[in-house]
């Protein structure tokens, strides 16, 4: 029986991991008002001091792995709220983790008000090359880069979720223009009802929003972009410069606005400036490979560094010139090679768009000048084009290279967005750069070492994995893991053995590992920490649970209550089975 039992459960694993035909990948639109809330929570408590005395302690819950999807979200707490009815257990919490939170002298009910991490307030005074902006790559797709549907409900879905960047790329069509993923099959929408989605979307206070625009269309087509943009937007595009503001402007002054990014090209009358060296030609033949592309195939930028006069006065028409009088404070530039190895003087508020390729080739021997680069320009990383199932590159990578744009795939709740979700929950989408990231300090060598303690209770309400049934005993670890520019940590609990909770009557798991380890860091504003739930089975190790912060966003201090949780839900589509992305995507390999 219990062979039969294993083979079972194997085969039921196999049709999970590999039976679902990537041509039919789940859509936001399979999950939409089909969601069940469970009140999932993963008791730690963590300390840090040079001394190891105890300044902090948290309860940490942990989020499914899984797409992000269009859901209400209450920012103040960190609380995703379900739309059914049916939501269950919203607050349960196992009898052992209330013990032990009452031993520390609080209550349950004290836990449910505070929010799960608290970045700083924010200082709007700076120019804007001086933030981190939570950026969308190609926003309209609800799944994967070639078969997949688009929708402008997804630009609100990322809007209202934090995302200030996102992605539209514009293509001709017999019925004016049109959003889609050119030379893919995928499914387009009006450039319109895009245009109306981002607009309803940016209220008069809030933090700005940038438009990356992908022109593929004719310059006809451009002319009626531009009118639609007016039409539906109205004064919250800047169409100008902000009056009485000479140089970089600050992110105070367009607040409630939005900033088109247009692709930029030097007049005819002259060469195009290449932003490379001499001594960087191979470098920049080799990025220039379609894998770079972030449409699999945009040559213009790279026609540019080849092309005569004649040439070029035909790439000057690509974009119209109404069109590109509205790229004020981003205009974008493809650059080639090394573009650190001399400095950019133009154009004025130049935005340099480079592929994760490029960045991955400068990072090993120019990190200080790309650092140096985001000091005064803004810098947008796009993902490689071979990601055609819409996974993420690492957005610390960029982060820490000084680019102030990582754009994900939000479809894919892979390492990157939970990367991007602890970087930007509760901040509006702008996070302002360390100060040595703003050129203002050097990054010192002589830094103290501090000590962090994480005590990890348990988990209440846990949901089954995907692959055991309602009634099955489960056996989970929790892999701990500490992102640090140093080096980074890992730490694994013992696995434990969990039937269903007898406190629920909806079969889910209270489990408790109370176990303590420290790691030795030292400081980093750009440090995460990641807690993953994994079901340890026979044939390989299935995460279905994450949670992830950064670290410098965790409270410390006497003055704040010790222990801090939240609550997410847990969506399903319209089949019942909970749905996540496959191991590939999930971020636990370090994928990105």
């Amino acid at each position: 029986m219990f062979l039969i039992t294993t083979l079972y459960r194997f085969y039921r694993l196999f049709i999970t991991r590999f039976g679902k035909s990537w041509l039919s990948p789940t859509s936001w639109t399979d999950l939409l008002g089909f969601t069940v809330q469970h009140s999932v929570r993963v008791s730690v408590r963590t300390t840090t001091s040079p001394f190891l005395k105890p300044l902090n302690a948290i309860v940490l819950q942990v989020e499914s792995v899984m797409p992000t999807v269009p859901v209400a979200h209450d920012f103040e707490h960190g609380v995703r709220l379900s739309t059914d009815d049916s939501a269950l257990d919203t607050t349960r919490l196992s009898s052992q983790v209330i013990e032990i939170i009452s031993q520390s002298g609080h209550t349950p009910e004290e836990l449910l008000q505070l929010p799960l991490s608290q970045p700083p307030e924010l200082d709007d005074e700076h120019p804007l090359p001086a933030y981190y902006i939570s950026s969308s790559h190609n926003t309209y797709l609800l799944s994967r880069q070639i078969f997949a549907k688009s929708s402008a409900a997804s630009y609100t879905h990322v809007l209202t979720h934090g995302g200030r960047c996102v992605e539209i790329d514009a293509w001709d069509s017999a019925d004016g223009p049109i959003v889609t993923h050119g030379y893919a099959f995928t499914q387009s929408i009006s450039f319109r009802s895009v245009c109306e989605a981002i607009g309803a979307a940016v209220g008069p206070n809030d933090l700005p929003v940038m438009v990356s625009l992908e022109c593929h269309a004719s310059p006809s087509t451009q002319e009626t972009m531009v009118k639609i943009m007016l039409e539906t937007w109205g004064d919250k595009l800047v169409q100008a410069e902000i009056e009485g503001i000479e140089g970089m402007v600050s992110l105070k002054h367009v607040r409630g606005r939005i900033l088109l990014m247009v692709e930029w090209y030097p007049p005819a009358s002259r060469a195009p400036p290449q932003h490379n060296s001499s001594s960087s030609s191979s470098s920049s033949s080799s990025s220039s490979s379609s894998d770079d592309d972030e449409d699999g195939g945009d040559q213009r930028q790279r026609d540019i560094a080849l092309a005569g006069e004649q040439a070029q006065k035909q790439l000057d028409s690509r974009i119209s010139h109404s069109l590109a009088q509205l790229g004020i404070y981003a205009k974008s530039v493809k650059p080639q090679g090394d573009f650190t190895a001399q400095k950019i003087t133009e154009p004025l508020h130049c935005l340099l768009n480079i592929s994760e390729n490029a960045l991955s080739k400068l990072m090993p021997t120019r990190l200080e000048a790309l650092v140096e680069t985001g000091h005064i320009h803004q810098t947008r990383v796009y993902p490689r084009g071979t990601r055609v199932q819409s996974t993420n590159l690492n957005p610390l990578k960029a982060w820490r290279a000084g680019a102030q744009i990582a754009a994900l795939n939000w479809q894919s709740y892979d390492l990157g967005m939970q990367l991007n979700h602890a970087m930007f929950h509760n901040t509006g989408g702008w996070v302002l750069k360390s100060e040595y990231q703003r050129g203002l300090s050097n990054l010192g060598n002589n830094q103290q070492v501090q000590k962090l303690t994480v005590r990890i209770y348990g988990a209440s309400n846990l949901p089954h994995p995907e692959d055991t049934q309602s009634d099955d005993s489960v056996s989970v670890y929790i892999r701990a893991e500490l992102m640090h520019h140093h080096k980074d940590q890992k730490y694994r609990t013992k696995t434990v053995k969990a039937g269903p909770s007898q406190e629920s009557t909806h079969n889910s798991l209270d489990i408790m590992w109370d176990e303590t380890f420290t790691w030795e860091i030292a400081p980093d504003d750009l440090a995460f920490i990641r807690f993953v739930v994994v079901e340890d089975n026979f044939a390989f190790d299935e995460p279905f649970m994450v949670y992830c912060a950064r670290v410098s966003y965790m409270k410390e201090g006497e003055g704040s209550l010790s222990v801090k949780t939240v609550t997410y839900e847990w969506n399903r589509s319209a089949t019942g089975q909970f749905k996540r992305p496959n191991r590939k995507e999930d971020g636990i390999n370090d994928t990105c």
